[in-house]
């Protein structure tokens, strides 16, 4: 009887099937009836408990991990694989609103504790109850980054055994909608890249800025990056260097964008940092310099002024030259992407592509035309 007493009150020495036995027993003769959920929860605090004073780890149970210990080891793996900045960058974002929502809906702190049921509940409350600091609600892209950031710590936290588990496994990713890119049509970017006063400095400048934009497809990281010793003038292309893991390709250069940056660096001359397109000073242009230049063109061709941004430029290369007949593989090189999936998203038809190949192919039509 002693011994059957002391498993009452300490359910932990049964191990965990044990624990969630007598706890339901409990639940039921008190009438309450805890949820799975909070008994897995009670279970891994109780054995974070233990863990903290070295007895778990002799069982083979992972250590205890805090979440600033957790997000630690991840950045630092992050740093260690050489990602971009860019990539470092957004890992910090969404583990940050990842904590913030975590407390917002009553979770444990640290991830030893963290049930499929809190997750689901983070990502209810970022999907009906978060907003921007705009006071708008959180896009579907802002959601899924934070799922898939969360899925990649857990992940790593699980193989390097800081967690016996991932909990994340069972919990559905949120839906995110497909959205059509937005490009340019032909006689867009004409009027477009003819906006620029050519005569001046600045409008020389980004001309020719413009051209190699929608001639190459460069992002924009890569445009403000590009150097002197970049453009090979004899093979007609550009050395690219993407922000994503350092790696290079090269990219052609067509001829009336060759011709446009040639002016171009004639009439700039020399700058001290060797940038292809400089600031006046000879230092590297902004993000926003470049996206205010593009909607102030966009406003003189009279475009409209959602649809110009600069990473409208790279979907209008990748629309433009599929149109006019470039192939898909040759397509992706020239972006820098690893696979097809990732180009699929730029090459999105259009609804007046969609209409012209089906009117050329409609089976009906060929019926009728057979009779």
């Amino acid at each position: 009887m002693k011994g059957l007493e002391e498993t009452k009150r300490r359910p932990d020495l049964l191990g965990s099937r044990g624990a969630a036995v007598a706890e339901n027993r409990r639940g039921h003769s008190s009438g309450a009836g805890l949820a799975l959920e909070e008994r897995q929860r009670d279970f891994l605090a109780g054995r974070a408990r233990r863990d903290s004073d070295g007895r778990g780890v002799q069982n083979g149970a992972a250590p205890r991990c805090t979440f600033d210990k957790a997000v630690r080891e991840f950045m630092g793996s992050r740093r260690a694989m050489r990602c971009s900045p860019k990539t470092v960058k957004f890992y910090e974002h969404r583990i940050g609103a990842l904590r913030r929502t975590l407390a917002a809906v009553g979770a444990p702190a640290e991830p030893c504790g963290w049930t499929p049921g809190d997750l689901r509940r983070v990502f209810q409350h970022l999907s009906e109850v978060a907003r921007t600091r705009h006071g708008r609600p959180l896009s579907a892209a802002t959601i899924h980054a934070t799922f898939r950031a969360t899925r990649t710590l857990l992940r790593f936290l699980t193989t390097e055994g800081l967690l016996p588990s991932n909990s994340l496994v069972g919990v559905a990713p949120p839906r995110t909608p497909e959205p059509l890119a937005h490009a340019l049509t032909a006689d867009e970017a004409r009027r477009l890249l003819r906006a620029p006063n050519r005569r001046s400095w600045y409008g020389l400048r980004d001309a020719a800025l413009l051209g190699v934009a929608l001639d190459c497809g460069l992002r924009l990281s890569e445009l403000t990056g590009l150097r002197d010793e970049d453009v090979c003038w004899e093979d007609t292309t550009v050395r690219v260097v993407s922000g994503k893991a350092g790696r290079e390709r090269l990219v052609p250069v067509g001829r009336r964008a060759r011709r446009l940056l040639g002016q171009w660096v004639r009439r700039r001359g020399d700058t001290p940092g060797g940038l292809v397109f400089p600031t006046r000073q000879g230092g590297r242009l902004a993000h926003r310099q470049i996206q205010r230049m593009v909607k102030r063109c966009a406003a003189l061709a009279g475009l409209d002024p959602r649809r110009a941004h600069p990473h409208a430029l790279r979907h209008s290369f990748a629309t433009l030259y599929l149109r006019n007949g470039g192939d898909v593989e040759s397509l992706r090189r020239c972006l820098g992407h690893r696979t097809h999936a990732m180009t699929a998203r730029y090459v999105a038809l259009q609804t007046a592509d969609l209409v012209e190949a089906h009117a050329a192919v409609s089976p009906v039509d060929r019926l009728e035309e057979g009779r």
